[in-house]
């Protein structure tokens, strides 16, 4: 019973720490001028601090930390596992500081991955790793060298699933929080008490952060807790489940993760079918389509809770070797996939997209964009910025754009129409605005009705976005080459 106690008194001290430390950092980041910016593909229109991921990593770390000092059972067995207790922590800590970087300075993807790699390479040539697989009917099949292999897609996946499901408020903290909670309880189940005391004070983390997470946001994650959560869940969840006759199962951590899972493989096969880089970005995950459909952030994030609570359920009942559950759990699975994917479109979006003609209509999209922002990135006068983007919108068929922007004292302003015949006026045409506050500039593009109607009209809001972003950028360059008026 005593152990039970050392949790309970974890996730309290966790959380406790969590919510004391969160407004903390908040402050800090704001005196740093750590924001996350509105952008083209963010859903926030204010400046929200970062850097909440290191309220997380300390809420979790410190109590652990004082539990090593202190001379109990738990904390004889969390000094006899010290090899596992540092692969996370260290792991954790390389990803926390790649995240507080990011914030600060920013990286692309290819860099990320790049830094992110040696670290899960490390893990696997310490011994974490997927040894099997679990078979219905034929039992535990040895995985042999491809163990490695799936061991470091695991890691590096996930750390990066848990980056890319960070779109809404409270998102990726709830996420983690439910993940967290699960080993936590699959540990306990199988006496692990280095998972046990590890996840439940993760767990309490996430419950203390979230408060000043969940919609509307005070404070962010960042990459700073985007990437420390992911590797640290990916860690947990392979070094935890190893006891158990679903030892190093890949079926049970899976079940844990399974929402990241699902949105990062909808993304990479979105992105494969399009012929787009697996490294760019869009507004088409799992999240951005609940909001697509009238959802609020604080609905679509519960709605999505909701199913890692289901996963996490469906995991223990499999841990227990429960037929029953395990039957009625994973059929409640297969049902609220087939229909949400269903619902949110993805069905009839993929059997299209593979489709040569639909392929190349997507490619031709991407390479008008990669054109325009190539011509965006050598214009020497911010005239020419319009008349790439009336080239744009000419290819795209849109009915045209309007910009604005702050000129030597002046209101500097440009707008190109070219109405179709069955558009008589623009008055009653949606307009998608993108406002900056550096530069001042507001960009609207004039779109159709039918613009939300289908995945390559959808992808064309997605691109002119980027695109604003990316003119942005080119006009603050050369506003401030301009000689003072």
């Amino acid at each position: 019973m005593g152990n039970y106690k050392t949790y309970a008194v974890l996730v309290a001290l966790s959380c406790g720490l969590a919510l004391v430390l969160t407004p903390l950092i908040r402050r800090l980041a704001l005196r740093a001028n750590v924001l996350d910016h509105p952008g083209t593909r963010k859903i926030h229109h204010r400046p929200i601090p970062l850097l909440g991921g290191l309220a997380i990593a300390l809420a979790m770390w410190l109590p652990i930390t004082a539990l090593w000092l202190y001379d109990n059972r738990v904390a004889a067995f969390l000094r006899a596992r010290e090899g596992m207790v540092l692969q996370i922590l260290l792991s954790g800590l390389a990803m926390l500081l790649l995240g507080v970087y990011d914030d600060l300075r920013g990286l692309n993807a290819r860099k990320k991955l790049m830094a992110q790699l040696p670290v899960a390479l490390v893990l696997v040539i310490s011994g974490v790793g997927f040894e099997s697989i679990t078979i219905p009917s034929l039992g535990s099949v040895p995985l042999g060298w491809a163990g490695p292999v799936l061991t470091l897609l695991w890691l590096v996946g996930i750390t990066n699933a848990i980056n890319l499901v960070d779109g809404i408020d409270g998102l990726a903290s709830g996420v983690a929080f439910f993940a967290a909670t699960t080993i936590a309880v699959i540990s306990i189940y199988n006496d692990n008490v280095v998972g046990a005391v590890i996840m439940t004070a993760l767990a309490g983390a996430c419950l203390g952060f979230l408060p000043y997470n969940f919609n509307p946001a005070r404070i962010f994650l960042g990459d700073t807790g985007s990437l420390f959560l992911g590797m640290t869940l990916a860690v947990s969840s392979l070094l935890t489940s190893q006891k158990g006759t679903l030892a190093a199962s890949l079926l049970i951590p899976v079940l844990v993760l399974g929402f990241p899972v699902i949105d990062t493989l909808l993304a990479m096969v979105r992105r494969a079918v399009r012929g787009k880089s697996m490294f760019s970005g869009d507004a088409g995950h799992i999240h951005h389509r609940l909001l697509a459909r009238g959802l609020s952030h604080r609905q679509a994030s519960l709605i999505i809770y909701a199913f890692c609570l289901l996963c996490g359920l469906v995991a223990l009942v499999t841990v227990m070797e429960n037929s029953m559950g395990m039957a009625f759990g994973f059929a409640a699975l297969f049902v609220v996939l087939f229909a949400g994917l269903r619902a949110l479109g993805y069905w009839k979006a993929l059997s299209q997209l593979g489709k040569s003609p639909e392929r190349l209509q997507f490619k031709f999209l991407y390479h008008v964009a990669e054109l325009a922002k190539c011509k965006l990135a050598l214009a020497n006068d911010v005239q020419q910025i319009p008349q790439i983007l009336q080239m744009v919108c000419q290819e795209y068929q849109k009915p045209g754009f309007k910009i604005s922007w702050p000129a030597n004292g002046h209101h500097a302003a440009a707008e190109h129409l070219w109405l179709q015949p069955e558009i008589s006026t623009v008055k009653d045409l949606p307009v998608e605005t993108h406002e900056f506050s550096d530069t001042g500039m507001r960009l609207d593009f004039y779109l159709h009705h039918r613009d939300d109607q289908d995945e390559l009209h959808l992808e064309k809001r997605n691109l002119l976005s980027s695109l604003a972003e990316a003119a942005n950028q080119r006009l603050a360059a050369l506003l401030k080459s301009l000689p003072p008026s």
